[in-house]
């Protein structure tokens, strides 16, 4: 569809040799598309690989040519907004978004994604080992037990049984304890003790503060003065008795920092220590994995008639919250919500209505009958 007089001035500039810039480069396009069709012939008959010139194990090469700049290609990036940068690369698959730069991708645990299973865990493991294994499997069910006895020391144990209850009779005698009226025993200790204080409150109150004379004023004063001079001279004493002790002072101080860095360390194995647990994320602490163990009878000594114990699943799941990359959960107990209920029109015949509708009003009538005999009589009166 190209113009008539187009098209004649093109074929007469063709024959002059004159070529357009767009013809040339689609010239080489072409050139270089048929020229890679024909080095790939032997590899689009088949989807497998026919040529292996790399080590398949080998580490990825990185790449030390320097990647060009703006000025080796000649563009000027001064006039390009910021939006129209960033639309660009997230086109082209190169937009790094500003929190991703800063985001922190460990989670603070020392512990690896497989951890090595205990020795006595093996088909056919060492008597040692599984030993070892079984005590620390009885040390977990011992923990339990002592759990569940605290629990019932705290609860259970703290009221007393039917046996021990308190009576009527126990109540009365403790709470008339105390008061002479109600027979109850009076400790003669505690009204020598009020009739004590009685006295010394009279005492206290006999006493006037006089003034004092101008002589107890001027002892007073000259006390005063003499107090603060002798201070003033024992600190400066000592003072001078520092200046001899400053060996004793480098000694302190170099103890001091000797401590402190010995508490730094402590700080750091803790820190270490602590890497190397789960830590709490929620209110829920984490609960280890049951150990899977195979009793002594248990064990077969091959691994065909051997049966499996525990669940993958589990087992990664349980990795996961170690390592804090998931968090500790329970299953939450959905809540029923209330509904209501409705009867559909169409459930119910005409009649059901109707007859309900009159128990409620016979039930009215009678009522009112009732109510009539009783104030005729009065009205009679």
């Amino acid at each position: 569809r190209v113009n008539p007089v187009v098209k004649k001035k093109q074929d007469i500039l063709r024959e002059q040799g004159v070529v357009s810039k767009k013809e040339k480069e689609a010239k080489l396009q072409r050139a270089a598309q048929i020229q890679q069709k024909k080095n790939t012939a032997a590899e689009r008959k088949t989807r497998r690989r026919t040529k292996f010139d790399f080590d398949l194990w080998d580490a990825p090469e990185v790449s030390t040519v320097p990647a060009s700049t703006d000025e080796e290609t000649k563009v000027d990036p001064s006039w390009i907004s910021d939006e129209a940068k960033v639309h660009t690369n997230v086109w082209t698959a190169k937009h790094v978004p500003k929190e991703s730069k800063h985001r922190k991708l460990d989670t603070g645990s020392l512990i690896p994604a497989v951890e090595v299973p205990d020795a006595g865990a093996s088909y056919n493991p060492a008597l040692a080992d599984h030993q070892d294994l079984l005590w620390k499997a009885a040390l977990v069910e011992i923990n339990k037990e002592k759990a569940l006895k605290k629990i019932e020391r705290q609860t259970t144990d703290m009221f007393p049984t039917k046996e021990n209850a308190p009576t009527k009779e126990s109540y009365i005698k403790e709470m008339s304890e105390g008061i002479a009226e109600l027979g109850g025993v009076v400790d003669e200790d505690e009204e020598d003790e009020d009739e004590e204080g009685m006295e010394s409150d009279e005492e206290s109150e006999a006493k006037i503060n006089k003034p004092k004379t101008r002589k107890q004023r001027r002892d007073t004063v000259k006390r005063a003065h003499a107090d603060r001079k002798r201070k003033s001279i024992l600190s400066r004493q000592q003072m001078e008795r520092d200046i001899f002790k400053l060996k004793t002072y480098k000694k302190e101080l170099n103890e001091i920092e000797a401590k402190t860095l010995a508490r730094q360390k402590v700080k750091e194995a803790k820190a270490e220590e602590k890497r190397k647990n789960p830590l709490q994320l929620t209110k829920y602490k984490y609960e280890p994995q049951e150990i899977e163990i195979k009793l002594s009878d248990e064990l077969t000594g091959n691994l065909r008639s051997l049966k499996p114990e525990g669940s993958l699943l589990e087992d990664r799941y349980k990795s996961l919250q170690r390592r804090n990359i998931v968090e500790t959960r329970i299953k939450q107990k959905e809540a029923k919500g209330w509904k209501k209920k409705v009867e559909k029109r169409n459930y119910k015949m005409g009649w059901e209505t109707n007859q309900l509708r009159k128990t409620k009003k016979g039930g009215g009538k009678k009522k009112k009958m009732k109510m009539a005999k009783v104030t005729r009589p009065l009205l009679s009166r």
